[in-house]
């Protein structure tokens, strides 16, 4: 984000899966980081990444928990519906 190369000590893998790897990195001058999910296919090596605002102790918690279901996402719109205070 400011242009300063990222050094190689603030980098962190945090996840390993079959021919998948999730990284994370945090520049130390602006404090912006990136996570990135590197993947080794026939096609060769592959990066997406993603700039975040979570810390790396929280991208853990939410890769490691259960996705978002569809009755979670009902139970939230009854919810809302319910109690006109949580959005007017």
């Amino acid at each position: 984000m400011c242009n300063r190369m990222y050094e190689a000590n603030n980098y962190t893998f945090l996840a390993e899966r079959d021919q998948h790897v999730l990284t994370y990195v945090k520049c130390s001058q602006c404090g912006s980081a990136i996570l990135s999910l590197l993947t080794l296919n026939q096609q060769g090596l592959q990066a997406v990444g993603l700039v975040t605002d979570l810390t790396s102790d929280e991208v853990v918690h939410f890769e490691q928990s259960q996705p978002v279901s569809t009755n979670d996402v009902l139970q939230l719109h009854e919810a809302l519906e319910k109690d006109r205070r949580i959005v007017p």
